[in-house]
C-alpha cells in the first residue's frame, strides 16, 4: 500500500521531499496549540471542577455546649471549693467558688458567675459576701447555688467570723448581674453542705447546726418565705459533716433525699434520709457503710429522670472513688460501690483522695462517674485530670476495669462538680485549675459512653402493615 501512494506523489522521489513534509507537520502541530491558547512546552494541566450547589445544612443552636475548657474565674487567692447548678430546662450553668488567703489574715469571700444565652458569654464574677455577711477566717467556709425553674439563682453561704456562725442566702433574677438583700437562715451554724431547687420555685437548704451539731434542712417557697431549721435525726454528725440533698418529684409530691456523714463513733458511714418537701419532721433515715475506719466526705448527689437518685463521695486520705445509687427515688438503696482505680494510680506513691461527681444518661441507663486523679492538685503544680467509668445504677458493673482519662482540659483539677439538667444527655463539668482558677466545660454523655450500650432504633411494624 505505502508504495502504491508513494508512486502517486508526484515528485515524492525529489531529494529534501520527506524533510520538507516533517517540518510542515511540526509547524501545523503548533499552530494547533497557539490556537488552543496554550504555549509549546507548557504542560498542560486539567480545568477545576466546578463548584457544586452547597448542601442543605442544619442551623448551629444557640446552646451553651462547648468541647473547649473555658476560665469562668481567675482568682488572686488560692480556690477551696467550688460549685455548680444548671437551668432544670435550658440546662444553662452557673458556677460558685470560695477563694481564701493562705498567707495573709485577709477575708475568704464567696464568688459566683453564670451563663447568659442571650449574650452567649459567662456574667461577670459577683462577690456576694458582703458586710456584715462577710464569710470570715474561720475554717468554717463554703457556698452552694441552685437554680428554679424561672431562672431563680439561690446562693447560699457559711458566714463564719467567729462568734457568728451564720448561713446567709441572696436571689439573683438576671442571670446574676443584680442580687437581692441577704437573708440570714439560721444563726447557730457550721456552715451550708448544699442547696438544690425545683422546677416550681421551692429551695432546700441542707446545712450543718452547730449545738448540737446536725444536719437541718430549710426549705424556701416561690414567694421567699423560709422556714425554720429541720433536724435530721441522724446518729452521728460532727462540724466536717459532708453532706449533699436532692429533690425528687415536683408539687405536692416532691421529696427530699439527703446523705450525710458520720464521726469516728461510726466511720464509714452515711446516713440516709428522705421526707416530702412540704412536711418537716417526718423523716425515714437509713444508712450504709463501707467498713473500715475511715470517715466519708466531698458528698455530691444527683436527682435523674426517671426516680434514678446516686450520691458520690471518698473516703479521706484513701484514693478510692465511691457511689451509692437508688432506682425509686431513694425508697431503697442497693450497696455502696467502690468505682475501679485507674492504671496511673500505681504510678504514685500515694494517690491523692479524687473529687467527682457523677451523671446520668437515660438513653443508655449508666450512671457516668467522673473524678480526678492520681495527685493531689489543691495547692497546684501537681499532675491531675478526669477519668471516667460507667455503670448502670446499683448494678456495680462499672467498665472500663481500668477507668480512661477524659480529655477534659484539666491538667492539675481539684474540687470537682457536676451538673445535670433532668433528662438531659450533656452534663457541665466545673473544676478548680491549677489552684486559682475555675474552669468550666460541657460534655455529652454520648462521648464518654460506647455506642452499643444505646437501643438500636426498632421500625414499627404498623408501617409495614400499612397499606
Amino acid at each position: 500500500m505505502r508504495a502504491t501512494v508513494y508512486d502517486k506523489v508526484p515528485g515524492a522521489e525529489a531529494p529534501g521531499y520527506w524533510v520538507l513534509c516533517l517540518a510542515l507537520c511540526v509547524l501545523l502541530c503548533g499552530c494547533g496549540q497557539a490556537a488552543s491558547g496554550t504555549a509549546v512546552g507548557v504542560i498542560v494541566t486539567p480545568s477545576p471542577l466546578p463548584t457544586r450547589p452547597p448542601y442543605p445544612t442544619v442551623e448551629a443552636r444557640d446552646i451553651p455546649q462547648t468541647t473547649v475548657m473555658q476560665t469562668i474565674m481567675r482568682l488572686p487567692d488560692p480556690i477551696l471549693s467550688v460549685d455548680l447548678a444548671v437551668h432544670p430546662l435550658t440546662n444553662e450553668p452557673v458556677v460558685a467558688a470560695i477563694a481564701a488567703s493562705m498567707t495573709t489574715d485577709s477575708s475568704p469571700h464567696a464568688f459566683v458567675s453564670a451563663y447568659d444565652r442571650q449574650t452567649k458569654q459567662w456574667g461577670m464574677v459577683q462577690n456576694i459576701d458582703t458586710g456584715a455577711t462577710a464569710i470570715g477566717v474561720h475554717r468554717f467556709r463554703s457556698v452552694a447555688v441552685a437554680v428554679s425553674g424561672d431562672g431563680t439563682i439561690t446562693a447560699v453561704w457559711g458566714a463564719t467570723a467567729y462568734p457568728a456562725l451564720e448561713v446567709w442566702a441572696s436571689t439573683s433574677r438576671d442571670k446574676g448581674h443584680t442580687w437581692a438583700a441577704p437573708v440570714l437562715l439560721l444563726a447557730n451554724s457550721f456552715g451550708v453542705l448544699d442547696v438544690a431547687a425545683t422546677l416550681d420555685g421551692q429551695i432546700a437548704v441542707l446545712a450543718l447546726q452547730r449545738e448540737p451539731v446536725a444536719p437541718v434542712i430549710i426549705t424556701g417557697s416561690p414567694a421567699g418565705q423560709w422556714s425554720a431549721p429541720d433536724s435530721i435525726p441522724v446518729p452521728s454528725a460532727w462540724y466536717a459533716t459532708s453532706g449533699s440533698v436532692v429533690v425528687t418529684g415536683e408539687g405536692a409530691d416532691a421529696r427530699l433525699v439527703a446523705l450525710t456523714t458520720a464521726f469516728t463513733d461510726a466511720p464509714g458511714t452515711a446516713y440516709l434520709a428522705t421526707r416530702p418537701v412540704m412536711r418537716p419532721g417526718q423523716w425515714t433515715v437509713g444508712s450504709r457503710s463501707i467498713g473500715g475506719d475511715r470517715l466519708l466526705g466531698q458528698v455530691r448527689g444527683l436527682a435523674a429522670a426517671p426516680s434514678v437518685v446516686a450520691f458520690s463521695f471518698v473516703a479521706l486520705d484513701d484514693a478510692r472513688f465511691y457511689v451509692l445509687a437508688s432506682r425509686d427515688g431513694g425508697t431503697t438503696w442497693g450497696e455502696i460501690e467502690r468505682l475501679p482505680q485507674p492504671a496511673e494510680a500505681s504510678a504514685v506513691p500515694i494517690p491523692a483522695t479524687p473529687f467527682g461527681a457523677v451523671a446520668y444518661d437515660n438513653a443508655a441507663d449508666r450512671l457516668v462517674a467522673l473524678w480526678t486523679c492520681c495527685e493531689q492538685a489543691r495547692w497546684g503544680g501537681k499532675p491531675a485530670t478526669h477519668y471516667t467509668a460507667a455503670s448502670r445504677p446499683g448494678a456495680n458493673d462499672w467498665l472500663p476495669q481500668l477507668p480512661i482519662p477524659v480529655i477534659s482540659g484539666a491538667a492539675a483539677a481539684a474540687d470537682t462538680v457536676v451538673a445535670q439538667a433532668p433528662n438531659h444527655r450533656s452534663i457541665w463539668l466545673a473544676w478548680v485549675e491549677d489552684s486559682y482558677t475555675v474552669a468550666a466545660r460541657a460534655l455529652d454523655l454520648n462521648r464518654l459512653l460506647p455506642h452499643e450500650l444505646y437501643p438500636t432504633p426498632v421500625i414499627s411494624t404498623l408501617l409495614e402493615e400499612t397499606p
